[in-house]
């Protein structure tokens, strides 16, 4: 059953800005690997930006707020050559037990200038959310 979707987007030039700004600024949000598992995209800024909005897009879903990037880091995404894949740590991995959610799957993509992805939430309803 799907039990909610997120989307962001966000302009890619903005995350170029930010990072001429601030080059540690994706250490903030990013793990180590996750920059090259969202595959070829052109250029570390639009890669960057992809990885900002999975991210964004998983938090949608699992309805929590991002506490100063405190959540960031318990959301990981992995590719082992195929598409890209989310790994829910500590907060995040509580957020989605507590709502049924059991599988993330994401989809993202570059268009125009803008880095886009889509998070859609597959479980089970709690019994609790029912009532």
């Amino acid at each position: 059953m799907i039990l909610g979707v997120g989307v962001d987007v966000l302009d890619i030039g903005r995350m170029a800005r930010r990072i001429e700004g601030d080059p540690a600024f994706v250490g903030t949000f990013a793990r180590a690997g996750e920059i090259e598992a969202v595959g070829p995209a052109a250029g570390p800024a639009a890669r960057a930006a992809l990885v900002f909005v999975v991210k964004e897009a998983v938090l949608k879903v699992l309805r929590v707020g991002d506490a100063h990037g405190l959540l960031f880091g318990d959301i990981e995404l992995v590719s082992g050559g195929g598409p890209v894949a989310v790994r829910l740590h500590e907060r995040a991995l509580a957020a989605a037990q507590s709502r049924g959610i059991e599988t993330i799957h994401v989809s993202l993509s570059t268009a125009d200038g803008a880095a886009m992805a889509v998070a859609v939430a597959e479980g089970n309803v709690r019994q609790e959310e029912n009532a």
